[in-house]
């Protein structure tokens, strides 16, 4: 059993200079471990609702079935658009998203 099997939660900063988040979302859904359940976003900018909405199929997808935390924090500049707020709500209405936070 190697260190990965005990991550449970991460934080990472996506956008511009920093991680691509359409990796981070893939990586995270093909590797993350069973017990993984909260993932927490900082952006510099906000994500393409088609990534998100990806992300989210993908784990509904996954064997284990667990919801997942989603902490979506932005810069204080940054709107979360409309079309990336359906996303979320869609996915929290379907039991994929446990809870959902956005921090500014």
């Amino acid at each position: 059993m190697g260190i990965n099997n005990y991550l449970e939660s991460i934080e990472i900063v996506c956008g511009d200079n920093y991680l691509n988040d359409k990796e981070v979302l893939e990586t995270i859904t093909n590797y993350s471990p069973r017990n993984f359940y909260e993932l927490k976003l900082y952006y510099v900018r906000i994500i393409l609702s088609e990534e998100l909405e990806e992300f989210f199929i993908n784990w509904k997808s996954r064997i284990q079935q667990i919801s997942i935390s989603f902490i979506f924090d932005v810069s204080s500049n940054l709107e979360i658009p409309d079309e990336i707020m359906k996303v979320i709500e869609k996915y929290q209405k379907i039991g994929t998203i446990k809870n959902f936070e956005r921090l500014d």
